[in-house]
């Protein structure tokens, strides 16, 4: 093509590539962004107030640019510069991520630490490809109409073909990119198509053009198969729809499932024990308040690797039947391949916990809630009054519900949940889930559970210790008229944790 001609076509082309590629990587950078930093509400704001950062500011100089120099080559030169810093981005996340010594600053700094952190960091990698990809949209709609007046209906139609590739480049990478060739390919998929359109553009023999594309090809591969936080202890590393997944092993074979920035665990294996010393341990106490003979249904929300369905067939047989509910198949997939799920007693449904709840005409005697979005955050939605209702319509009359949450029972975010449960449940209790654990079991229903004449002695063994802890720290819960109820509407419970692990809790 000329240097100063284009078809009307040709810049809607360029429209619908630059718009897919914007909001390609704007879904990709969040994931790119979660084994450093998690995906809490707070990367989300930070994304997204990035883009739209560098998008108005390259929309501003874009237009300057485009009234003093609307030449064709110039457009394209754009593309290709943001083409190259956008398959730049999965090569320095890492380095820059490192660079903030984010390990060592996490648990010590929390959640303004995370705040400042990735913003720093989102702004290094964004800033650059969105602002160029912000300067597109002025060019060509000068390009568009710069042989007519009717610069509204121009710089409508280039707007709506932008879109359109906009909402493909939302539902593309998170129904298909994603789930099947990774973040680092997505993002390097979406540079790689703004430098074929650029090329196309600025080069102007085919030879050259396709040697060009193939060069790119050829160096940008590489980056979907760099690992993004492997070390020599990692089993596995992938992800899924919801979450970056490592699976570590210890040098005595233990095995640790892992989401996103690694703060915590979802689930344990130990080839030569059942109990893990953490508060998984726990939920293996609660058939005890029960008959001893009693069959009892078991539910559990969150099942991960299956940690806890393993410690309770082996200790209760099939006594027990367990149906765990876990939304990411990956994990699922994951428990199997290196977690020992697949207990005989157990049935696994992948599907999201509450909806779950809402389809189930089944009755349980135990509901164990340990589901986390992220290592230290509860999904709000299973901590609110709507919730217990719920999950209060699934238990028997004598039933129980436990779960772990952070903090002591004195902290504003266990004081909610159980003030919550509280309004819904006869009973609930607090307590320790270790000595050495800063999480508190909270345990509910409709009946008294701790009392002086439980009797624990047909519970196995290796259990009495545990029991002993857990009775022992009991305290009953009353509900509090003028203290804190979780709902739909309002349920705080990031807030709550960030204050939890700054030390600002005030309760």
């Amino acid at each position: 093509m000329s240097e100063n001609h284009v078809t009307r076509k040709q810049l809607l082309i360029v429209a619908f590539v630059s718009g897919a590629a914007i909001m390609t990587i704007e879904i990709a950078a969040a994931r790119l962004l979660a084994p450093y930093f998690g995906t809490s509400l707070l990367i989300w704001t930070n994304i997204i107030g990035v883009v739209l950062l560098a998008l108005s500011a390259g929309y501003f100089f874009g237009g300057r640019i485009a009234d003093r120099r609307p030449h064709v080559r110039l457009l394209f030169t754009l593309l290709v510069a943001a083409g190259a810093a956008g398959i730049a981005i999965p090569w320095v996340v890492r380095p820059i991520a490192r660079f903030v010594t984010l390990d060592a600053l996490l648990l010590q700094s929390g959640s303004f630490f995370i705040f400042i952190a990735s913003f720093a960091v989102t702004l290094l990698l964004l800033a650059v490809p969105l602002c160029l990809l912000g300067m597109i949209s002025p060019f060509i709609i000068k390009l568009y109409s710069i042989d007519q007046h009717r610069v509204g209906e121009s710089s409508g139609t280039v707007f709506a073909v932008s879109t359109v590739g906009s909402i493909i480049g939302t539902f593309l990478p998170a129904l298909f990119l994603i789930p099947t060739f990774g973040t680092n390919a997505t993002i390097t998929s979406a540079g790689v198509a703004l430098l074929a359109v650029g090329c196309w553009g600025t080069l102007h023999s085919t030879a050259t053009r396709t040697a060009a594309l193939l060069l790119t090809l050829i160096a940008s591969s590489f980056a979907g198969s760099a690992g993004i936080r492997a070390t020599s202890a990692t089993l596995y590393e992938g992800e899924s729809l919801y979450h970056y997944i490592r699976v570590e092993q210890g040098t005595d074979g233990s095995r640790r499932l892992i989401f996103n920035e690694g703060l915590g665990f979802q689930s344990e294996f130990h080839p030569d024990r059942i109990l893990t010393g953490n508060y998984f341990d726990y939920y293996s106490t609660l058939p005890i308040f029960f008959n001893s003979g009693r069959k009892l249904n078991v539910l559990i929300l969150g099942l991960a690797g299956g940690t806890i369905s393993r410690q309770l067939s082996h200790f209760y047989g099939d006594r027990l039947h367990i149906d765990g509910v876990e939304i990411d198949k990956k994990v699922i997939d994951i428990g199997y391949r290196f977690f020992d799920l697949g207990q005989k007693n157990l049935s696994v449904f992948n599907e999201d916990g509450t909806v779950y709840l809402m389809r189930s005409v089944k009755k349980y005697d135990i509901v164990i809630v340990d589901a986390y979005h992220e290592e230290l955050y509860i999904p709000w939605t299973m901590t609110t009054l709507e919730f217990w209702r719920l999950v209060s319509e699934k238990l028997s009359p004598d039933g129980i519900v436990a779960m772990n949450v952070i903090g002591n029972p004195d902290t504003k975010l266990v004081r909610a949940i159980t003030n919550t449960q509280a309004s819904v449940f006869q009973s609930v209790f607090t307590a320790g889930a270790g000595e050495n654990n800063l999480n508190t079991t909270v345990v509910s229903g409709n009946r008294v559970f701790f009392s002086d004449d439980l009797k624990y002695d047909t519970a196995p063994e290796e259990l009495w210790p545990l029991i002993r802890y857990l009775t022992s720290t009991a305290e009953s819960v009353l509900p509090d008229p003028g203290g804190p109820v979780l709902t739909n509407d309002k349920a705080p419970v990031e807030f709550m944790t960030d204050s939890l692990m700054l030390g600002q809790d005030g309760a």
